[in-house]
């Protein structure tokens, strides 16, 4: 095409769509600008998320590791408290 096509002289109308054009293929650029912001922004608050997440699973382990622990405390002082009343028990007999 050449450019009479597209843009007639003294063609106020077809200056008028140029315009128009123009404007919704700017607005389309902003909205490309904006989504890929939105994106980067996404992904930079995955990570963020990631690196909590890892962080509480260590904690989770953790904690897992101290119930195991407590369990096992508890069944050496349960057994401790058995003994100690079987003893006080003959003592009374």
């Amino acid at each position: 095409m050449n450019q009479q096509t597209i843009v007639p002289h003294g063609n106020g109308e077809a200056l008028a769509s140029l315009t128009r054009l123009e404007s919704r293929i700017q607005g389309a650029m902003d909205q490309l600008r904006s989504a890929r912001r939105r994106e980067s922004e996404a992904g930079e608050e995955a990570g963020r998320l990631r690196e909590l997440l890892a962080k509480k699973e260590k904690e989770v382990e953790r904690l897992h590791a101290d119930v195991k622990h407590y369990h096992a405390e508890r069944e050496q002082v349960r057994q401790r408290v058995e003994s100690l009343l079987e003893q006080i028990e003959q003592l009374t007999e």
